[in-house]
């Protein structure tokens, strides 16, 4: 039986005219060919039907490309079919573990003149290169081997985790480890050397690999009291973070994977996200660009280069039709869904905030609803469009709701930077019962650079000699907060904070100590191995004392100054509050990094087949993955699909 459409392909072949004129010429050359040249015009008409003959079976191949592509294969729940992540997977999403070995500088005794066999002749040849030894820079008399054996440096391995979708500049932080073969016993107060970081977890073959980042600054050590038993001191103080030390020096490319090949899908899919994402003017691609049939190039916008995760999530829920209607009809769908299901709620919200204000009209009669979890998602659906609407009802929650709710009522508020009493309402919450809830509300405060945040950038803002910020929040009820999320910062809830006078209280074995007995405070402070110290007087706030201990005397800045690092400073006020001589609770934000590490280096021994979906990035959806949930998928809009019991599972969304 004939094809139809090869049929049409022919028929379209034959009434083309570069088809008459192939067939006119060979006609005339069979027909009338001339006797002086018969062996010219045979070997003609043998090349104008080759040429024929590759002009029909060209011209059917376009005809058939141009047919109609078979419909898209979908993974993931049903109710999210048609969305980008149901129709692609994500390649590149996950962080990218860096690491190197370096040498930290400054410390006062405390590092280890111990290097690994397989270390020190390449750590010579690295200081050579770097200048150490040479007269001309002024560090003849410190040549790479005096600098190894002294005990006031350490070898260290170094390692990092590139954020997806990282830019070449990008700043990460990174780890750094004393070698376990090495005596160093602390890395309090040291710098980190620039160190080149390459793709892996540490390779003792130290062959060369494409450079991907570099590290270098001073080192964060967490806090902690005199109370912890020493084995544990021991412990922490070998192993320091480098806040923003690591920066990208290339870019990491994020690729969308389709299920199924097809130019029209792949056009469609990075037409609809540069229409839902658009690039800025000072953005220099577009946000997703069609390479081929098989996959997508992503990008990311300047205005999401700090959390190119929510661009990701929101991309994984954009629906891709654009019929008229269809975002009021899908949003009431999934509002359907989430009255039924509230525990899809976190899907549901993505795929909200993914379609924009023009589904506000379907969310905003479930600001009241009886059920907190439908009442929260609603919420923060709204809040993410920037709704104002959602401040009333936010603020209902803020008094009534329990901790939970509260916090993420302060959380949500971020979102609404324009908004006066939203901002009135954050204000609220920096003295609230519950001290997660007080550092919620803080941080959405200064993310939107909220006036009442009193800044100050010490010793800002020379980048070189910046150390970190000191933030004084106007809350009647006192707390410390060490922060190092974005950048280092000392935060005093209460900025008129002082010290419970009258007292002494010493640290460091007496390399300082604190005295006061009225309004003002004076603090003593020896370097290590210095016989003579120096005596400041100050007022007795907080502030000021933090102020003595971190700022750098110069000609420009001439104030008192102790010149201590960001790690030393919170250590030191870390300690005098659970001394009790400043009378404030602190709240400590530990850094993620070395369990972040540690799972990369797990993933990385656990490694998969390349053919399997996790190798390709694949990640499971917000409400869990697709296998925990089949018997859901019935709740769809139309022309959806559900999966069955004869069915196997689809594997799940690209999207985190």
């Amino acid at each position: 039986m004939l094809d139809p459409a090869a049929l049409a392909a022919e028929n379209h072949c034959i009434h083309s005219p570069y088809y008459k004129i192939l067939t006119g010429l060979l006609f005339e050359t069979h027909m009338h060919p001339s006797t002086s040249q018969s062996n010219r015009s045979s070997g003609l008409a043998r090349t104008l039907a080759v040429v024929l003959a590759v002009w029909l079976g060209g011209c059917k191949k376009v005809e058939q490309a141009t047919s109609p592509v078979p419909p898209p294969t979908y993974t993931g729940p049903a109710f999210l079919h048609g969305t980008v992540g149901s129709m692609t997977r994500l390649r590149g999403s996950g962080p990218q573990l860096v690491s190197g070995y370096g040498l930290v500088v400054n410390l006062q005794g405390t590092g280890s003149a111990e290097v690994p066999a397989f270390l020190r002749q390449w750590l010579i040849n690295e200081m050579r290169k770097r200048g150490v030894g040479s007269a001309a820079l002024g560090t003849g008399q410190m040549t790479p081997e005096r600098m190894l054996a002294s005990l006031d440096t350490a070898v260290v391995q170094v390692q990092g985790l590139i954020p997806p979708g990282a830019t070449k500049g990008t700043r990460f932080d990174v780890l750094v480890t004393s070698l376990p073969q090495t005596q160093t016993t602390s890395l309090l107060g040291g710098r980190l050397w620039t160190v080149d970081l390459v793709q892996g977890a540490g390779d003792r073959s130290l062959q060369y690999r494409h450079k991907l980042g570099q590290a270098s600054g001073p080192l964060y050590i967490n806090p902690f009291d005199e109370s912890t038993p020493q084995e544990r001191k021991l412990q922490i103080q070998r192993q320091a973070v480098v806040l923003s030390g690591g920066v990208a020096t290339t870019s990491r490319q994020l690729e969308l994977l389709l299920n199924q090949p097809s130019w029209q899908r792949s056009r469609l899919i990075a037409d609809r996200i540069n229409e839902r994402f658009p690039k800025a003017p000072y953005d220099k691609w577009d946000t997703a660009s069609a390479v081929n049939d098989v996959y997508i190039t992503l990008n990311i916008p300047e205005r999401y280069s700090t959390n190119p995760e929510t661009l990701l999530e929101l991309i994984g829920h954009l629906f891709t039709q654009r019929a008229p209607g269809f975002e009021q009809t899908k949003a009431q769908q999934l509002a359907d869904l989430l009255l039924a299901q509230p525990r899809y709620g976190p899907d549901v919200l993505l795929a909200w905030v993914a379609m924009g204000k023009i589904v506000l009209p379907v969310i905003r009669p479930l600001y009241n609803h009886a059920d907190p979890q439908i009442t929260l998602t609603a919420l923060e659906a709204g809040a993410r469009m920037e709704d104002e609407a959602t401040v009333e009802h936010l603020s209902r929650l803020a008094q009534q709701g329990d901790v939970q709710s509260r916090r993420r009522v302060a959380r949500m508020l971020v979102n609404l930077p324009s908004s006066i009493r939203g901002s009135n309402l954050l204000q609220g919450l920096l003295d609230d019962h519950d001290q997660s809830v007080r550092v919620a509300a803080y941080e959405s405060l200064v993310t939107v650079n909220d006036p009442s945040i009193h800044r100050m950038a010490i010793d800002g803002p020379d980048a070189e000699r910046f150390k970190f910020v000191l933030d004084l929040v106007p809350a009647r009820r006192p707390l410390v907060y060490i922060a190092h999320q974005r950048l280092p910062r000392l935060v005093i809830f209460n900025p008129t904070l002082g010290f419970r006078t009258p007292f002494l209280a010493t640290l460091w074995g007496n390399r300082l100590m604190v005295r006061g007995a009225g309004e003002s405070i004076a603090v003593f402070s020896q370097k290590p191995g210095q016989v003579d110290g120096r005596t400041a007087e100050i007022p007795a706030t907080a502030a000021e004392f933090i102020y003595l201990l971190a700022h750098k005397p110069t000609m420009s800045q001439p104030a008192e100054g102790l010149d201590l690092t960001y790690s030393e400073v919170a250590s030191a006020v870390y300690q005098l509050c659970q001394q009790g001589t400043i009378p404030s609770d602190t709240h400590l934000q530990i850094n993620p990094i070395a369990q972040a590490i540690a799972d990369a280096q797990q993933a990385a021994t656990d490694e998969p087949r390349p053919e399997t979906d996790k190798d390709q990035g694949v990640y499971e959806p917000v409400g869990g993955s697709a296998q925990s949930r089949p018997e859901d998928w019935d709740a769809l809009g139309p022309g959806d699909s559900a999966a069955t019991d004869d069915e196997p599972v689809p594997p799940p969304l690209f999207f985190p």
